[in-house]
């Protein structure tokens, strides 16, 4: 069994590691921001998913866009619409935080003339931009 002096010194070597410890944790989290997570992010690599110019069939060079909805998770084959989606991902709203703010002034709301578009939840995939049958610009 140890003396009390000898447990003092281990208790106070102790101490002075878990201080070293915190001082290092907390020099390497403390004022740091957290990075955003998505539940998406590890089903599929999002930076091979791009828009395709369906004129050339090829993708565009730069970043996946944003998965809304399950449907997007796979491309589809070129020339070819997405499955109807089932599953939403993205959920938002809108505020100063959040999305950004609605300015009053610059919101349009447009009613499109879908054609042979059939899947409307997913417009990185359609194959041609739908034509407007009403829109309505707060700017004006």
């Amino acid at each position: 069994m140890a003396s009390l002096n000898e447990r003092i010194m281990e208790l106070e070597m102790q101490v002075l590691e878990l201080t070293t410890k915190l001082q290092d944790l907390s020099a390497n989290t403390e004022q740091k921001y957290k990075n955003p997570t998505s539940i998406v992010g590890g089903l599929r690599d999002r930076s091979t998913i791009h828009p395709v110019d369906f004129s050339t069939g090829k993708s565009q060079e730069f970043g996946g866009s944003i998965i809304w909805n399950d449907s997007e998770l796979v491309l589809p084959p070129t020339n070819t619409e997405p499955a109807t989606p089932v599953k939403g991902y993205n959920k938002h709203s809108h505020s100063r935080f959040s999305g950004g703010a609605l300015i009053k002034d610059c919101i349009e709301i447009v009613e499109y003339v879908w054609d042979s578009i059939t899947n409307k939840d997913c417009p990185q995939f359609w194959q041609s931009q739908p034509k407007i049958k009403t829109s309505i610009n707060t700017n004006k």
